[in-house]
C-alpha cells in the first residue's frame, strides 16, 4: 500500500530567517520513515491529487511546525482508520452554532475516497459561505473545551449554516458528511505524542525566542520547556549508560591508536572492541559537561567492570557529586537497561568485564570544552598525540534540540569546515557525527 507523509509550506511570514528556523526545526524532527514517501509543498490540493493519481492511498499531512516524537502512530493511525471505515481523521473543530471544520496542522486523508467525492479543497476560501446541508453532531464527550468532539456525523434532517469563511477542511469535512461518512478526531495518545509550534498564530513569541531564547509565552509551552532544560543542564548533564548506537562502518577502519569521543556511556569502549585496539591505545574525553568528565574519570579508577556492583560506584559518586543531572534510559529496571547494552554491543557481562580491565590500563585524558564554539580543538588534541589511526566521535553536538531552536541548521556548515581543518592538518581520520561518517583521504587508500 502506498502510502505518504505530505509537509505543507503554509507559513504566512514574510521573514525569511523565521521560515528557515521551522524549516530546520521540520527536518530535524520529521525524518523519512521507511514505507512511507515524503513530499514537501505549498500547494497542498494538488500535491494530494497528484499523489492519488499516483496510486497513493493514504497520506498524512503535516503542516510546518508540526512533528511527531513516535513514528510508530503513522501505521497505527492508519489501521485505526481502517477498521472504523474513516477516510479523515483530524483536529476537528465543531464550535457551537458553527458547521465544523478542521485544524490544518496534522491530518490523515484517505486519498481513494477524496478522489471519489471529486476531491473537495482542504485550503481555506475566502468571504461569507451560507448553506442548507445535513444536521451535524458530534459526540458528546470532547478531547477539550467544548468544540473538539471525538467524531462527527451528520443526521438526516437539513439545517442552515454561516460561517465568516469557507475555513480550513471544511468544504472536505461537508462532502463527506453528506456522503454518510464519520469523521474521527485525534485521541488523547495521539496528541501526546505530537507537538505544534503555531508557527502562524505564534510568530511573535516563536520569533522572540528563535533570537533571544526568552519566554514571553503567558504559559510556556512543552517544546519550549525540553528546549530550555536542555540548554540549561549541558553542563552538568551526566550519562550512565549507552544510549547511542554503535555503528558498523561501511568503510573498514582500524585499529585505533587515539579515540576521541565524548564522555557518555561505554560507547568509547565499544567502538575500540568493533575497531580493534592495542594497549598503546590513547583515548581522549572531550565534554562540554566537567562533570561528565569527572564520572569517566572516577569509573576509570574504582570500577572493576562487574555490573553486580557498578550501582554501588555510581552512588559512591553521586554521594560526592549529589548536584549534577544523571541521565540514563529509564524504560525499565537497572538490569534491563544493561543487558540490553550489551546485546546491542554483542557482549556478555563476563566479556565486557575483560574489556573494560584493558581499558581501564590505556592512557585516558581529559578535556573540558564547548564543541560547538570550539570544535578546532579536535583538531589540536589529535595533533597533540601524533598518532596514526585517529577516531573522533562528536555523537549529536552540533545536532540537538535547543541547537536547532536556538541557532537552526549548523550541523552541516560545522562538519563542513571540521573535516576541511583535519585534512589541512594532514590528520588520518574517521570521524563519526549523528550516525554520519567522513574519512581522511589517507584512511580512504
Amino acid at each position: 500500500m502506498n502510502k505518504a507523509i505530505v509537509i505543507w509550506d503554509n507559513l504566512i511570514s514574510q521573514n525569511e530567517e523565521f521560515c528557515n528556523r521551522i524549516k530546520d526545526i521540520d527536518s530535524f524532527y520529521n525524518y523519512d520513515i521507511p514505507e512511507y514517501t515524503k513530499i514537501k509543498t505549498k500547494n497542498l490540493s494538488k500535491t494530494l491529487e497528484d499523489l492519488h493519481k499516483q496510486n497513493y492511498k493514504w497520506a498524512f499531512v503535516h503542516a510546518l511546525g508540526h512533528y511527531v516524537s513516535d513514528h510508530n502512530i503513522y501505521d497505527n493511525l492508519i489501521n485505526n482508520c481502517e477498521t472504523c471505515n474513516v477516510p479523515l481523521m483530524a483536529h476537528i473543530l465543531f464550535r457551537p452554532d458553527s458547521y465544523p471544520n478542521i485544524d490544518e496542522q496534522f491530518l490523515l486523508l484517505n486519498l481513494q475516497v477524496w478522489a471519489d467525492l471529486d476531491y473537495p479543497q482542504l485550503e481555506e476560501q475566502s468571504g461569507e459561505y451560507r448553506f442548507e446541508t445535513q444536521q451535524v453532531v458530534g459526540s458528546e464527550e470532547n478531547i477539550h473545551d467544548d468544540y473538539t468532539p471525538l467524531w462527527i456525523k451528520a443526521l438526516d434532517n437539513k439545517k442552515s449554516y454561516y460561517s465568516y469563511a469557507r475555513l480550513f477542511g471544511m468544504q472536505l469535512v461537508q462532502t463527506m458528511l453528506e456522503n454518510n461518512y464519520v469523521i474521527h478526531n485525534f485521541d488523547q495518545q495521539t496528541r501526546n505524542s505530537k507537538t505544534y509550534l503555531y508557527p502562524n498564530s505564534n510568530y511573535q513569541q516563536l520569533n522572540e525566542f528563535f533570537q533571544t531564547g526568552n519566554l514571553t509565552w503567558q504559559h510556556t509551552p512543552e517544546f519550549a520547556r525540553i528546549v530550555t532544560d536542555e540548554l540549561e543542564t549541558l553542563e552538568k548533564s551526566i550519562y550512565i549508560l549507552n544510549s547511542e548506537s554503535v555503528y558498523q562502518l561501511a568503510d573498514p577502519y582500524g585499529p585505533i591508536d587515539h579515540l576521541v569521543g565524548v564522555a557518555s556511556g561505554f560507547k568509547s569502549l565499544f567502538l575500540l572492541n568493533n575497531l580493534g585496539f592495542s594497549k598503546h591505545t590513547v583515548v581522549s574525553y572531550v565534554d562540554i559537561s566537567e562533570p561528565a568528565l569527572n564520572y569517566q574519570r572516577f569509573l576509570i579508577d574504582h570500577w572493576d567492570g562487574n555490573f553486580s556492583n557498578m550501582f554501588d560506584v555510581v552512588e559512591k559518586f553521586r554521594q560526592q557529586n549529589y548536584s549534577k543531572n544523571y541521565t540514563y534510559k529509564i524504560w525499565g529496571i537497572w538490569d534491563e537497561e544493561i543487558d540490553k547494552m550489551l546485546d546491542n554491543a554483542g557482549l556478555s557481562r563476563s566479556q565486557f568485564a575483560e574489556l573494560w580491565q584493558q581499558y581501564k590500563n590505556l592512557d585516558h585524558r581529559f578535556y573540558h570544552a564547548n564543541l560547538l564554539h570550539d570544535y578546532a580543538s579536535l583538531v589540536d588534541i589529535v595533533q597533540k598525540t601524533q598518532l596514526k589511526n585517529n577516531y573522533i566521535w562528536v555523537s549529536n553536538a552540533f545536532e540537538m534540540q535547543w541547537l536547532v531552536f536556538l541557532h537552526g541548521s549548523v550541523k552541516h556548515q560545522i562538519e563542513k569546515d571540521l573535516v576541511q581543518r583535519l585534512n589541512d592538518a594532514d590528520i588520518n581520520y574517521c570521524l563519526e557525527s549523528s550516525g554520519y561518517f567522513w574519512y581522511s583521504e589517507t584512511a580512504k587508500s
